[in-house]
């Protein structure tokens, strides 16, 4: 079978947009599929094009057995809402012209958010594929408006949920990263009368092996680390985590005081973070740059706990981040205040310390209970390994997709 996949990121984007997306490309090639991917031109997250995609409309590689077709997006730092946007159409608008670029797929699966690539989907599927699938990795617009990017009745707000209802009504089925998701969209879908449209939850994997690479990133000597690796958006409500480590650094007890912060990443909240840790002169709180995913393995290893944080709002008791695979796979237990599916998974893994949002006393109990209980500390770092792989393998789930979209292309289209 022919399959395409449309997704604003794609490799050598290091997001969660991206290695979903390639996964679900390499899984369905080596099930035998010719895999085309439409993407745009790499410029995330600092809004800088490598050299070989600027000034160009459109581009052809093969990554991994699978055929990509890069066509025009305004670079744009991943901050301010309105630059953003603008990213946003642009590649919306240039991913119309991939028709004219691409064969005849049997099914097209594009993936959201952001909203704005689904109306270029159904656009290519018109012309070029017989089926479409929306994965849904994050609901938007809820999302931006439970976290206070924007008003809920902001216009802006009104046109994403135009596009949303049109996504979820005119896909052949869709697909979710995690349960709570699946259960919104089919909530959402028989409110809205819009049909049996087919709601599948494929989860993020985990491939047989993850290989690390040497990083010069290291943590201070004789502390304990607390790494945080990846997107600072205000989603992730880190800021609370600089409130702590104010705290922490005027603690009495000798071990909270050599807790050690480490922030690895870039995002809208980053200025913000290292602005109020420069005020506070903290010096337990330190903040690396973007770093391969390799390099950011190796620094997982080095740490002691590992971060996962969200806002305390509803949408997000559906979540489970795709990084808290990545931690668990490296043996490392994760300290978050997320509760809902991801406190369901990291409970049957019995490798979770759960605080309290902003919190500082749940937050230091829960830091103590790992100091001071070495051999349960050990037990939890085993068990993450463990759980992940049997649970979650990569393999297991790209075989799950590929009997749904095999199974829809035995269906006759209207």
């Amino acid at each position: 079978m022919k399959i395409g996949i449309l997704a604003q990121y794609y490799s050598p984007i290091d997001n969660a947009c991206a290695n979903r997306m390639a996964a679900f490309a390499t899984g369905l090639a080596r099930h035998g599929h010719s895999v085309t991917v439409i993407t745009g031109m790499p410029n995330y997250p600092d809004g800088v094009k490598p050299p070989r995609y600027r000034f160009r409309l459109f581009a052809r590689e093969t990554i991994e057995r699978v055929n990509v077709v890069r066509t025009y997006e305004l670079a744009t730092a991943n901050s301010g809402l309105i630059r953003r946007m603008m990213n946003y159409l642009s590649f919306m608008v240039s991913a119309c012209f991939a028709p004219f670029l691409i064969p005849r797929l049997d099914t097209l699966i594009v993936s959201t958010p952001p909203l704005f690539v689904t109306p270029a989907a159904r656009w290519i599927r018109c012309l070029r594929a017989r089926r479409l699938i929306v994965d849904v990795r994050d609901v938007w617009p809820r999302s931006l408006y439970e976290i206070g990017h924007v008003r809920r009745d902001a216009p802006s707000i009104k046109i994403l949920e135009r596009m949303e209802r049109k996504a979820y009504r005119r896909a052949d089925a869709i697909t979710t990263a995690t349960d709570g998701i699946r259960n919104y969209i089919a909530a959402y879908l028989a409110e809205d009368a819009a049909g049996p449209t087919p709601v599948h939850f494929l989860p993020n994997g985990i491939p047989d092996e993850l290989n690390s690479a040497p990083s010069d990133i290291q943590p201070e000597p004789n502390t304990f680390t607390l790494l945080y690796a990846g997107n600072h958006s205000f989603a992730q409500d880190l800021m609370q985590f600089i409130t702590f480590a104010a705290a922490l650094q005027s603690e009495e007890d000798p071990q909270l005081r050599s807790v050690r912060l480490l922030f690895v990443g870039d995002g809208e909240a980053r200025s913000q973070m290292m602005a109020a840790a420069s005020d506070q002169k903290l010096s337990n709180v330190r903040f690396e740059g973007w770093i391969p995913r390799e390099q950011t393995y190796d620094v997982i290893q080095k740490s002691s706990l590992c971060i996962v944080s969200l806002q305390d709002t509803p949408l997000f008791q559906g979540a489970l981040p795709s990084k808290t695979f990545e931690y668990m796979y490296f043996e490392r237990p994760i300290l978050t205040n997320v509760s809902g599916e991801l406190r369901t998974v990291l409970d049957a893994a019995d490798c979770g310390y759960f605080f309290a949002p902003h919190d500082y006393a749940s937050f230091g109990a829960a830091i103590l209970d790992a100091m001071r209980n070495e051999n349960d500390y050990a037990r939890r770092c085993s068990n993450a390994r463990r759980h992940v792989l049997t649970h979650y393998r990569q393999t297991r789930v790209m075989a799950e997709l590929n009997t749904h979209v095999t199974a829809l292309a035995d269906i006759p289209r209207d």
